[in-house]
């Protein structure tokens, strides 16, 4: 509640949890020039990027060292000190990441589980809308609320399905690998929750303590909680997630460009012709979900499914849909947590120069901004640059 915006926060979150963790060693601050050229509030994990950065410099100093999987648990843990309650994926990255590779993780525990080589005729642009999303300030309570109705759905699947519960602690046991279920039986489940729930409602749907629990880390008002949409998109993205290391390894990167472009419509408040309707997501009513448990026997995919998460924003879905439309590009979806920040695009790399050109064309000029495009590919991991001598 504190933490305002205030970038130093990043850094005493860091120290604070440090500090935890070693309880009986005295650990000392730091005085620290801080440099970087991560964007920002662009929705590209600047602020994870600096409790990283500050985590390293901190046990480097004090002598401390741990395993990468420690590491980027006290990285994640230390960011709930900012006030968001994500998980430990951008730290992760941050940490094992591989040049010239795309890396598979799994999480609880945390380990490495596939990887593939990046494809070198593709690139991922990157692109900022310059509209701020700042997770240390109003965006945090979208969403923590977000966040919290993953939760909320797997408890309420967990009582109503009693086979579930000794099987499932996260919402990812929910999906059609880990149950060893058909993608129909999964979709099907998405029956047994509420579409939407209030605030008030909560406690009655997973209990007084749970919902306590779940509702302290963000206030969204009187805006309702999108259960069966959210739960919808989790399930259908951890199954994306799962298919892009082996899609990559087949080097079936078109696949890889139609699941950005589903995924984003997980996110997507509306399109630049007009036809997407729903600001608040895609609806999953009963004959929604039931079209879906139909599809499903019919051979359609759950990672098929966009789901309704709908943090994007009207200028990352312009932005996305002017790249859609760009020979060469791909797929192209939001980035990061989205309420702002940036989106990215998967192309040919024969296609940068038009999809440059297009974006300035259609999105910067037009609002008088001035263009912040990245050309990625994939870095190695984070380390020390000058390790202190002893």
């Amino acid at each position: 509640r504190q933490a305002g915006g205030r970038w130093h926060i990043y850094v005493e979150a860091a120290l604070a949890r440090v500090m935890a963790e070693y309880p009986d060693i005295p650990i000392h601050g730091l005085r620290a020039v801080v440099h970087g050229s991560v964007p920002i509030a662009a929705g590209l994990s600047s602020s994870s990027a600096l409790v990283v950065a500050s985590t390293e410099a901190i046990l480097a100093l004090c002598g401390l060292s741990m395993t990468p999987a420690d590491f980027v648990r006290l990285c994640a843990e230390g960011e709930w000190y900012v006030g968001t309650r994500g998980g430990a994926g951008d730290q992760a990255a941050m940490k094992f990441a591989r040049r010239g590779a795309v890396v598979q993780l799994g999480f609880h525990p945390l380990t490495v589980e596939a990887s593939a080589p990046w494809p070198a005729d593709h690139t991922l642009m990157v692109a900022n809308s310059r509209l701020e999303a700042r997770k240390s300030g109003s965006a945090r309570d979208i969403f923590n609320q977000r966040v919290a109705c993953y939760h909320i759905g797997r408890e309420i699947l967990r009582h109503r399905r009693a086979n579930l519960r000794e099987r499932v602690q996260h919402l990812r046991d929910l999906t059609p690998a880990r149950l060893g279920a058909p993608d129909h039986q999964v979709a099907a489940m998405l029956l047994d929750l509420p579409e939407a729930l209030s605030r008030s409602e909560v406690a009655d749907a997973v209990g007084k303590e749970n919902a306590e629990r779940l509702l302290s880390s963000h206030d969204c008002g009187d805006a309702p909680y999108p259960i069966r949409g959210v739960v919808a998109f989790g399930l259908a993205e951890c199954e994306r997630s799962r298919l892009c290391a082996e899609l990559l390894a087949d080097g079936d990167i078109e696949s890889i460009g139609k699941y950005m472009r589903v995924s984003h419509d997980g996110d997507r408040v509306s399109s630049l012709d007009g036809t997407w309707q729903w600001h608040a997501g895609k609806p999953y009513g009963d004959d929604e979900v039931g079209r879906l448990v139909s599809l499903c026997r019919d051979g359609h995919r759950l990672a098929d499914e966009p789901g309704a998460y709908a943090c994007s924003t009207p200028e990352i879905d312009a932005m996305v849909d002017i790249l859609l439309e760009v020979p060469g590009v791909l797929g192209a979806q939001m980035s990061g947590a989205g309420l702002g920040g940036s989106m990215m695009a998967l192309m040919r790399t024969d296609a940068v120069g038009r999809a440059k050109q297009a974006l300035v064309r259609s999105y910067y000029e037009p609002r008088g901004l001035e263009p912040a495009i990245l050309s990625c590919a994939p870095a190695s991991g984070c380390g020390l640059i000058n390790p202190p001598r002893a």
